[in-house]
């Protein structure tokens, strides 16, 4: 006969089984995701930027540094690599020092409850809700040439066809106009991000500043941007990011680099898409990584820095 207390021991030996198994459940798909796409893929482009194909025999071998080689070579051939650095490197400022100011400006005054602050959420969150290639598809629509409400709007001003700017293939207005984009798109994001940080700064600080005769510019930039600025510190280091991953912008609005619009990441998706030039795509990947990741890396090391010196 069980007594009572071996009945208590087999349940929690029992509970305690489940236990592992419900947590080895939840870990497998997560653990594999990552040894697949993570652990896998990357040290299969780790090898392939030493390597090269033999198309004859589709055989791999061994080029060491030539996939380098290859670009440093292009780099002084190839006009598009410099336009590619140039329009990658100004998204940094595009970003951080435009879309950023804006948004958290946007979302403060939302979070205000300004005059038609519905009409304006509308207007922000937007761009966040749908998809990029939805939203680059309308944008790309609203400046054609020929049927986009800003070009036609245009004409009615007083523009003919022929002085109508070609806004997505004209070099002059090609790449502002993937900038124009960008700052509406991420001011989207950003809005959500900072609107969720304002919103868990303390009622009793705004209060006993509105008392104190604070206005809402002083609050919003001696006040709440130091308590959020975690938050902006991360929006600023994805900022930086942008300028060695951003490729669906430019891809979706001007395919084929029209209106030289190429960027560092475009240019190495573009090789990976004809899949003749996968191997020195794997290099240019490993190359821009090892540039990018300490310019990251001294971003987000400079954003702490000024935090500390924004607390004290």
């Amino acid at each position: 006969m069980v007594n009572k207390g071996d009945k208590k021991k087999t349940g929690k030996l029992f509970s305690k089984k489940n236990d592992r198994l419900f947590i080895a459940a939840m870990l497998a798909l997560p653990l594999l995701h990552f040894a697949v796409f993570t652990c896998y893929i990357n040290i299969s482009s780790l090898v392939m930027a030493f390597q090269d194909l033999d198309f004859t025999t589709n055989q791999e071998y061994f080029v060491g540094f030539g996939n380098f080689t290859r670009f440093f070579k292009e780099f002084t051939q190839v006009p598009s690599w410099k336009s590619a650095i140039k329009n990658s490197a100004l998204y940094f400022p595009v970003t951080n020092f435009i879309t950023l100011p804006l948004s958290l400006i946007a979302a403060y005054f939302l979070f205000r409850k300004v005059p038609l602050s519905g009409c304006y959420k509308i207007v922000f969150f937007f761009p966040s809700i749908i998809s990029i290639v939805v939203l680059a598809m309308v944008y790309r629509n609203m400046l054609d040439p020929t049927t986009g409400p800003v070009c036609l709007l245009l004409k009615k001003l007083g523009m003919t066809d022929e002085t109508v700017p070609l806004f997505l293939s004209d070099p002059k207005f090609a790449m502002p106009s993937v900038y124009f984009y960008a700052i509406w798109a991420g001011i989207g994001f950003n809005v959500v991000m900072l609107s969720g940080a304002i919103g868990r700064v303390p009622v009793e600080v705004m209060e006993s500043a509105r008392l104190d005769g604070v206005g809402l510019m002083r609050e919003l930039f001696q006040i709440v941007t130091p308590i959020i600025w975690p938050t902006i510190s991360t929006l600023f280091v994805f900022g930086a990011m942008t300028v060695f991953t951003q490729f669906m912008q430019p891809m979706i609005l001007t395919p084929n680099g029209l209106g030289d619009t190429w960027t560092i990441a475009y240019l190495v998706v573009s090789k990976v898409q004809g899949g003749v030039d996968l191997y020195y795509s794997a290099a240019l990947g490993l190359l821009f990584t090892a540039v990018g990741l300490p310019v990251v890396m001294g971003v987000k090391k400079l954003i702490e820095n000024i935090f500390d010196v924004v607390e004290t």
